[in-house]
């Protein structure tokens, strides 16, 4: 078996390759050629594959090339136009375009649209309030209605019609101001709808927190007072004006000052005509006029100082108001019974009073409850004690009739009783279906006479 031909690879210089027999050294020449001729293809595929690619890389070159150029022209072109005085020139001829083409009709448009969303503001204002919405948003929509009226009335030539959109405004106004009372006088309102009412009112009237603060406690003590006055005598009205003044201590410490400066400080957040609930009102096409209302009003934010309340100061308000109140509901609990003649009546009353208050007085921080009740107690005593009194000298009275008629006393006249068939008795006349009749018959019939009736009668009138 012939020996494997060696590899020329494995030698280290070429004399090693002729110590092999000739026919070995023939097998590795043929090898070397075979070694050569690989090596040359695969040399030329190289060279070919680097050459297409220098190929792309040329012509990538070569393109960049023309678009810089074509760039460097546009600059050139852009610098050309971008010297002062064709600036100047533009601007020139935009203003004189604006003054002779574009503002006749810019203002035009402007007071259309402006005088369309005015004359759709009563009408949004109206449906609010017939469907009972927010009254939040009637203020806003208020405040814009004021800022347009006051735009269009500085024109050359206001239309006529205008007053007559004023007298419209002011009126649903005072209709709101009286929405707005009616919410902070409730019983049943919640402290959400009673920060929105106080952010109306804010708005409505441009008030600060303290002005808020001070005619929700109006209203408030004004309420008591309606419910301590209204006829009657029954007990919901004395309960319900208890229920006011309590309700009123919480939710103020609850809601002022905090609440009511966030709330107010939502409001300066956004541009009214651009806050959700405005912009989505479908009456005013808001999205068709915008672009023609003036910057002034859709820029407009209300100026409200929601930080000019402390929590001190809001403590202090509330104890003067509590004091004020609290004094007013006393002197109208005093007169609603002073017309009370029965103690049952009366004792259930100071049960239901005193109930109440002492269920709530945790609540009422920085007012005296000792004082409180105290109060509540001397005016329920005072009318216990009146009603005693009266009691007292109704029985006095019955035992000075009885003394004066022992003193009067005539054995054999005074216990003397008439006869059932006297004269007196069968002449009587019947009007009212003889009621007399029937009284005179039943006191001889029980041995009644003059004296004993009139101790009867006193003793009666006393029970």
């Amino acid at each position: 078996m012939a020996a494997e031909a060696p590899d020329p690879k494995t030698f280290g210089s070429w004399e090693e390759a002729f110590q092999y027999p000739v026919p070995a050294v023939r097998g590795m020449e043929r090898q070397l050629r075979r070694d050569i001729d690989s090596n040359r293809e695969k040399l030329r595929t190289l060279v070919g594959a680097s050459y297409r690619d220098l190929l792309g890389t040329a012509e990538s070159i070569i393109e960049m090339g023309g678009q810089m150029h074509d760039l460097e022209t546009y600059m050139g072109e852009i610098s050309k136009r971008c010297n002062t005085r064709i600036l100047d020139k533009k601007a020139s001829n935009l203003r004189t375009w604006t003054e002779e083409v574009g503002a006749p009709n810019t203002e035009r448009y402007s007071f259309a649209s402006q005088l369309a969303v005015l004359r759709s503001c009563p009408d949004v204002i109206s449906r609010l309030f017939k469907s009972g919405g927010s009254v939040l948003l009637a203020a806003k929509v208020l405040v814009i209605s004021r800022l347009l009226h006051t735009k269009l009335s500085q024109r050359r030539n206001p239309p006529p019609f205008l007053d007559d959109l004023r007298n419209r405004l002011a009126s649903l106004r005072r209709r709101l101001l009286g929405r707005i009372d009616r919410r902070l006088k409730s019983l049943e309102i919640s402290r959400d709808v009673l920060v929105e009412a106080m952010c109306a009112f804010s708005l409505a009237t441009s008030s600060s927190p303290k002005d808020v603060i001070r005619h929700y406690h109006h209203m408030r003590l004004e309420a008591i007072s309606e419910n301590m006055s209204q006829d009657g005598d029954g007990h919901d009205n004395v309960l319900l004006a208890l229920r006011l003044y309590v309700k009123t201590l919480k939710d103020t410490q609850a809601v002022i000052p905090t609440q009511l400066a966030r709330a107010l400080e939502r409001l300066k957040l956004v541009p009214l005509f651009k806050s959700q609930d405005v912009y989505s009102l479908i009456e005013l096409n808001l999205d068709v006029h915008e672009r023609w209302i003036g910057d002034d009003i859709r820029t407009f934010t209300p100026y409200i100082r929601h930080d000019d309340l402390t929590k001190a100061e809001a403590e202090r308000s509330l104890k003067q108001w509590a004091k004020s109140a609290f004094g007013s509901f006393l002197a109208g609990l005093r007169n609603r019974i002073e017309d009370v003649e029965d103690p049952e009546r009366l004792v259930d009353l100071r049960r239901q009073v005193l109930e109440l208050w002492l269920s709530n007085h945790q609540h009422s921080t920085g007012v005296d409850s000792a004082e409180t009740l105290d109060g509540l107690r001397h005016v329920f005593n005072l009318q216990s004690t009146r009603l005693i009194q009266s009691r007292a000298s109704k029985l006095d009275r019955v035992g000075l009739i009885v003394k004066n008629v022992l003193q009067n006393w005539q054995a054999g006249v005074s216990d003397l009783t008439p006869s059932l068939w006297d004269s007196s008795m069968t002449s009587m006349e019947f009007e009212n279906g003889g009621k007399s009749f029937r009284e005179r018959l039943a006191s001889r019939f029980t041995g009644k006479n003059e004296p004993l009736n009139k101790v009867s009668l006193e003793y009666v009138s006393f029970s």
